[in-house]
């Protein structure tokens, strides 16, 4: 089974005008690693590094839209 990469996204991000992110979650694309065991940890993970101090706007496909939905 194939699963999604951050390759998917910069087409759609250039489409629409927006800076943004695209990553590859562990155990998904290149990121090597084994996947975590919940969405709630892979929103922590995703929420971890990041210090926005500006509207943002979140989008997922498949899993990335449910922990898109966790977000704080």
């Amino acid at each position: 089974m194939e699963r999604g990469t951050q390759l998917y996204w910069p087409p759609e991000l250039r489409r629409y005008g927006l800076p943004g992110y695209a990553l590859d979650l562990p155990g998904h694309g290149k990121s090597g690693g084994r996947g975590l065991q919940s969405i709630s940890a892979y929103a922590r993970l995703c929420w971890s590094g990041l210090n926005l101090e500006c509207t943002a706007y979140l989008a997922g496909h498949s899993m990335g839209s449910a922990i898109a939905l966790l977000s704080p």
